[in-house]
This record gives C-alpha cells, sequence and structure tokens, in this order.
C-alpha cells in the first residue's frame, strides 16, 4: 500500500507503476490543507542589496510575532534557557556558496546575519545542510568567498598566500578576518557530518530555538513545536514549497509560514518570462542579471538550476554511456563532492539522473546510495546483464509512450531493432546500441521535462503575485493543486488565515476557515478530466464558461496548470488552460499556453479546425500574435491561394492598415503577377504550337 499527501495525476500513476499496484492500493488524503498554518508573501526590493536581510529582521522580530499572537521576546527569548517552547526554521537555498553573487542567500550567511542583526547569540541558531561548509584556516569562519590575486585588496595578502610564487588561480577569500587561501589549500569541515547529528539532535530537544537549513531539513523528522518557516527565497515550485512548509505547526497549534520574495526585471518579466519556454537570459549567463539587479532575482536562480540539471542531450548521453560502461565493467560507482560548487548535491543529482535513465531503459533495476560520509557516495545497483535489444526497445516505447506526441521517438526506437539486425555481425549490442537508445529516450525527455519543471516555478511564480492586485485567497491556489480533485472551490472564498484575507496579519482565529463546497462546482471537477481526455473543445468551452459564472475559474485553473507540471505538451489541457488564462486576466500567460498548444497540435497531426480553435481563442487576446502563428510555416501557404487565404485573415484579423496586411497583400500581388505572366507564357507557346503545324 502506498500513502500520499500532495502527489498530483501522474506522479500516482508513476508510483502505482513502479510498485506494481492496483489503484485501490494508493491512499490520498482528500483534503492536503494544514488550517492551522497562516500564510504570507513578502515581496524584497530587487535593487536594494541589503533588502533581503532587512525584510528577514522585520519578519522575525515583527511579522511573525504579530501573525502569531506572541511577543517577539517570547518567541525567540534570548535569555531563557533550554528546552525552548517554540522553534523555527529558516530555509536557504545554497549550503555553502563560494560565489559572491550567491553568498546571501547561503544558510550560514544567513546565520550569521541573524545573530548580528536580532539575537546578538551565536548559541541561539545553528546551520543545517549536507554539504560541509569550507573552512577558514585562520579564523574558522564558513563565510568564504572566490577572489583571484587581482581581486585581492592587499598586495601583501597576496604575497603572503602564495610566498614568492607565481600569483594566479582561485583563491578563496574569508570575509570574516579579511584573509585568503588558495583554492586547493582550502579545507572542508571534518567534522561536519558529527556537528550535522548533534544539531539535528538537539533541534529536535529543543535545546536551541532557530535552525537556518536547506530544503534536506525536515524529511522524515517530527517535530513539533515549529512556529514559523520563512523561505528565504523561491524553492523549485509550488509542491517543494508547500511541502517544506509542512515542516510546522506538527502540534497542531498555530504556526505561520513565510516566503521571501526577489521579483523579476519588469522588462524581463515582459521579453522572456511570457516566451513558450519562459527562460530568463541570466539562465544562460551564469547567473548575471543582464538589467542590473545586483543578484539573479528567486525566478533566475532557479532558473539557473533547471537549466544546469539538463545542459544538453549530448552531455547527458556522456554521462550515461560512462555509467553504463563502469556497470558493464563492474567497476564501483563513486561520486565524491565538489568542493567549489554552490549547488548542494549538484553532482549527486547528475549522477542519480544518469542511473535512472538506465532503469528507464531497462538496464537497471533498482539501485541505492550508500554515503561515505556526507559527500561521497557510493551507487549499488542492481544490473540486468542479461538485457536483450528487444528488452531494451521494449523499455523504451513503454517510457515514450507516456508523453503526448511521442509517435516520432516511438517509431525510431522500434527502427533501432532493424538497425540491430543490419549490424548484428559488428557487436552491436553494447555501448552503440545503448547510446543510440539513450539519444532517442533523452531528445523526448529534453523535449517535454525542462518544460515542465519551468512551469513548476511558474506555479510558483504566480502564487507569489498574487498579493499584486490579486483578491483570491491564497489557499484557493493551494487546496486546489494538492486536494482531491473532486472539488473546484468558489473565488470568494476566504480563509481569513493568510495575508490576502487578513493584510495585516492580525488573525481572529487559530486556524483557516474550511470552504463550502457547491455541487455545480463539483459536477464541472469531475466532467474537465473526461473532457480534457477526449479534447472535446465545445465541450471545454462551456464548462470553462460555467465555472466563470459560479466563480470557479481560479480554482479551475490551478487545476489545470498542475496537470502541465506532470505533462506539459499535452495540446487539450494547454487549450483549457489559455482560455481558463482569459476568464482569469491573465493574458501573458493565456497566449503563452494558446501558442505551445498550437505548437503541439501541429507536431501531433491534429485536425484544422483543432487548430482553428486555439487560433481563434488566440485572436481575441492578440490577434497579432496568434497571426504570426499561421505564417510560422511559410511551406503551407506556398501559393496564389495559400496567401490569398493569409491576407484575407490579416484584413479579417489585423485590418487594412496593417503591416501584415500589406506585406501579404503585395505578395500575394506578385504572385498573382508571376502566375498570369506564366499562363501567358503558356498561352503564347500554344499559339506558336498552332502557327508551326499550320505551317507545316
Amino acid at each position: 500500500m502506498a500513502f500520499t499527501a500532495t502527489a498530483p495525476l501522474e506522479v500516482r500513476k508513476d508510483i502505482l507503476r513502479t510498485l506494481k499496484l492496483g489503484e485501490a492500493a494508493l491512499v490520498q488524503k482528500e483534503s492536503s490543507d494544514r488550517p492551522n498554518l497562516s500564510l504570507s508573501v513578502w515581496e524584497v526590493d530587487p535593487k536594494n542589496s541589503n533588502a533581503q536581510s532587512e525584510m528577514l529582521k522585520h519578519l522575525i522580530t515583527e511579522e511573525i510575532p504579530k501573525a502569531l499572537g506572541i511577543p517577539f521576546e517570547k518567541l525567540v527569548p534570548a535569555d531563557a534557557r533550554p528546552p525552548y517552547d517554540h522553534a523555527g526554521v529558516v530555509f536557504g537555498i545554497y549550503a555553502a556558496p563560494t560565489e559572491a553573487k550567491n553568498l546571501a542567500d547561503g544558510v550560514h550567511f544567513i546565520a550569521r546575519g541573524i545573530v548580528e542583526d536580532v539575537l546578538k547569540d551565536e548559541d541561539l541558531v545553528r546551520v543545517h545542510a549536507s554539504k560541509p561548509p569550507t573552512i577558514c584556516p585562520f579564523c574558522g569562519s564558513a563565510i568564504m568567498v572566490k577572489a583571484r590575486v587581482g581581486d585581492l585588496r592587499q598586495a601583501a595578502e597576496a604575497a603572503a598566500i602564495h610566498n614568492g610564487s607565481r600569483a594566479d588561480g582561485t583563491y578563496f577569500r574569508c570575509l570574516d578576518c579579511g584573509r585568503a587561501v588558495r583554492k586547493r589549500e582550502a579545507k572542508e569541515d571534518a567534522a561536519w557530518e558529527d556537528r550535522i547529528s548533534s544539531c539535528q539532535e538537539e533541534f529536535h530537544r529543543s535545546q536551541f530555538p532557530l535552525l537556518v537549513a536547506t530544503k534536506g531539513y525536515g524529511i522524515g523528522i517530527d517535530k513539533r513545536n515549529i512556529r514559523f518557516i520563512i523561505h528565504h527565497a523561491f524553492s523549485s515550485g509550488l509542491e517543494g514549497y508547500y511541502q517544506e512548509a509542512g515542516r510546522a505547526g506538527h502540534d497542531g497549534e498555530h504556526a505561520h509560514v513565510a516566503l521571501m520574495y526577489i521579483p523579476p526585471d519588469e522588462r524581463c518579466e515582459k521579453d522572456h518570462l511570457t516566451k513558450s519556454l519562459p527562460r530568463p537570459p541570466c539562465a544562460s549567463a551564469k547567473g548575471t542579471c543582464p538589467y542590473h539587479l545586483p543578484s539573479p532575482c528567486d525566478y533566475g536562480r532557479q532558473a539557473l538550476f533547471i537549466e544546469r540539471l539538463y545542459e544538453g542531450v549530448e552531455e547527458d548521453l556522456e554521462r550515461v554511456k560512462k555509467v553504463y560502461q563502469k556497470l558493464e565493467q563492474r567497476q564501483e560507482i563513486l561520486l565524491r563532492g565538489q568542493i567549489d560548487s554552490d549547488v548542494e548535491d549538484e553532482g549527486h543529482k547528475s549522477l542519480e539522473l544518469a542511473l535512472y535513465r538506465l532503469e528507464q531503459l531497462g538496464l537497471v533495476e533498482n539501485y541505492s546510495l550508500r554515503y561515505l560520509g556526507q559527500m561521497d557516495i557510493v551507487i549499488d545497483a542492481e544490473y540486468k546483464r542479461d538485457w536483450t535489444r528487444e528488452h531494451i526497445v521494449n523499455c523504451l516505447t513503454e517510457f515514450l509512450g507516456l508523453y503526448e506526441g511521442s509517435e516520432k521517438y516511438v517509431n525510431e526506437a522500434r527502427s533501432l531493432l532493424n538497425l540491430s539486425l543490419i549490424n548484428s555481425k559488428k557487436s552491436f549490442r553494447g555501448v552503440d546500441f545503448i547510446s543510440q537508445a539513450a539519444r532517442i529516450l533523452l531528445k523526448q525527455i529534453y523535449d517535454t521535462v525542462p518544460q515542465m519543471h519551468y512551469e513548476m516555478l511558474v506555479a510558483l511564480r504566480r502564487y507569489a503575485k498574487s498579493n499584486v492586485g490579486q483578491t483570491e485567497c491564497r489557499r484557493i491556489t493551494l487546496r486546489s493543486g494538492f486536494d482531491d480533485t473532486k472539488h473546484l472551490i468558489d473565488s470568494n472564498y476566504r480563509c481569513n488565515f493568510c495575508d490576502i484575507c487578513v493584510p495585516d496579519l492580525r488573525f481572529s482565529s487559530q486556524e483557516a476557515e474550511i470552504p463550502i463546497y457547491e455541487a455545480e462546482l463539483d459536477e464541472i471537477a469531475k466532467q474537465m478530466p473526461v473532457y480534457l481526455e477526449n479534447f472535446d473543445i465545445a465541450s471545454l468551452n462551456q464548462v470553462v464558461t460555467r465555472a466563470a459564472g459560479k466563480k470557479g475559474v481560479a480554482s479551475l485553473l490551478t487545476q489545470v496548470t498542475h496537470r502541465l507540471e506532470q505533462n506539459y505538451n499535452d495540446p487539450a489541457v494547454l487549450y483549457a488552460a489559455g482560455i481558463l488564462s482569459q476568464h482569469h486576466g491573465d493574458a501573458a500567460d493565456a497566449i503563452r499556453y494558446l501558442r505551445d498548444g498550437f505548437k503541439s497540435a501541429i507536431q501531433q497531426g491534429l485536425p484544422e479546425e483543432t487548430l482553428s480553435a486555439f487560433y481563434q481563442e488566440g485572436t481575441r487576446v492578440d490577434a497579432k500574435e496568434a497571426f504570426s502563428w499561421l505564417t510560422e510555416d511559410e511551406e503551407a501557404w506556398d501559393s496564389s491561394e495559400g496567401l490569398r487565404c493569409l491576407v484575407q485573415e490579416a484584413f479579417q484579423s489585423l485590418g487594412e492598415n496593417s503591416a501584415e496586411f500589406r506585406h501579404l497583400l503585395a505578395l500575394w500581388k506578385i504572385r498573382r503577377y508571376g502566375e498570369i505572366l506564366d499562363d501567358a507564357g503558356l498561352i503564347l507557346q500554344k499559339i506558336e504550337k498552332i502557327r508551326l503545324d499550320a505551317l507545316g
């Protein structure tokens, strides 16, 4: 039997498929809501380099005590003795960053700021992260940043480092004592594993009140008295945020969850985050913001993580091949931690992904991780040595079948068997065959999975922005995304336990109000999956109109877009997300979903009436943008009749004064003139032939 609280539909299917269980064996709570958690989001000024630390202090000393109705002096008492009645967790995204631009989001830097600005006692704050920090050999500080000799301020200091040797290479500079050390001489905290075990045990026993941790903290740990959670930055998505929020309030008493959020520059939002793949430019520029923010916004940081995780098909393929060859040669798979990687477990994730690819191909039946300390890992894998080409192709086609529009890659996979027969005398069984199969698998993954990760990030950004000009309760988003999908929530619902419902956070109760469900909205929720499965356009339009009339659009939109986090290239879901976004007033999202749905429909060979439905909805949002979809496929209109249709559409949608209409009209006239000349030439040839026949 399997239990889950927040797993979406596709994940539930994967759980059952992996564990070989029937649907009745999976138990999911009807509601994942934690009514004792109050919620708030706090926008941080992106152009003020001190804004994060100032906001963190403001939350800990003022806003959270006010929300909980507990004075700061009692919430985090400086003069009390353990055990402490209350506890708090601040989640940071970096364990031990050494890049200057990431430093402010590292757990050690955050903890130091809390000590200096808020508590004045380092015994009240501890740090939890799986990656050990680089320690200054002079003062023992964990606040170290990379610096080249040319960046060091004092020449004498540089000389003291390299003792007369060449002044080149990379150094770590301590921000506490100002000294520097060569990168190769930098040491990690050798006692870190023992420190973390001790820290976790002491926090569980309430020996100190405040923990600054990376996202790994709290999994499988039931600490009852955590009164507040502060997300110092974005998680990877709404689901990650909500799971981390769930670390609080295990005793059933009121706890508060605050999210700090650095928004992107408005120009970036307009120019990049409305594209088909909402990738900000900093994600492909080593984290540098071209809009001159002091450091990347929260969306940009998480986008950079996505790009690092999905570097490219060929890079991924090389890792898969290396792991396969180690398994084939019975070599130990060992991964050592990287001292200069800012991303916790970055190398581990890449290796696990390579193993997972081989599992998807049927080469690995199971694997486990064996930790040698906090950083080094040995992989114990059950490798299927008696694999056959037919087995690999069957596993590959089964995996590809999980994705919409995968027919092209399925055909490629099946063709491998023919290729195997042709190359049977060349021992095509080994790395060559696995490489071909893995490349097909990776092409499908890269066509879909990065977009799904971006959609997860978009959902969290949408949640964070909901206090800007919106009046919908935060719990509508959370309950609609993670509760049983048999219900929709009226947009007028108020939990009276979040900053949208109670902006000053002076809550009059100790838990959120439960929504009252309406039969008609529940019927809509029940019908929606059926219409999506069949891609019934007329019924989808009708059900969305009904949802709008019953104030259920926000809830239904969350349910629909949550599906895109599991399978983005589904034209039916993209169409529904597009028309729901229109009703919700989100024009940029609406046109993005409709654009992507139009492209997916073309790729999957859907009929013209389906393409027309996407186009017609697109023209209601942005006629010029929608018209551009038609002109992207030049071959489809490469005739005077095709151009005539485009001219008519440009006239109707954009008007006779539009540049598109005038341009296409000119092209059509040129094409018609050319055809007339061709026709005239043929007529003259026929006349000449008749004349010659008469003379003969």
